[in-house]
């Protein structure tokens, strides 16, 4: 699980990824290429430790999002969940 992603945040995809790589436990395929450079809202984890985002049909991982929102905000969040 990552920690800096709670459903309701704001990701996008990140503008580097390689298709065929893997990037934790998501392979990056060619047709989700299409989603790169895009900002999606985080939904969720699915059982298989990938996250779903609205929009998209694929698993991403972690390390293919960053941030949309501020660190600061999104560190608050998760210390209110707490």
């Amino acid at each position: 699980m990552n920690k800096y992603f709670k459903p309701g945040i704001k990701v996008k995809i990140r503008n580097d990824l390689v298709a065929g790589k893997e990037y934790g436990k998501a392979t990056m395929f060619n047709h989700m290429t299409k989603y790169m450079g895009k900002s999606f809202i985080f939904e969720g984890y699915q059982p298989n430790g990938t996250f779903y985002l609205r929009g998209t049909p694929s698993g991403w991982s972690g390390e293919m999002m960053e941030p949309v929102e501020d660190t600061y905000m999104i560190r608050r969040i998760i210390l209110k969940g707490r």
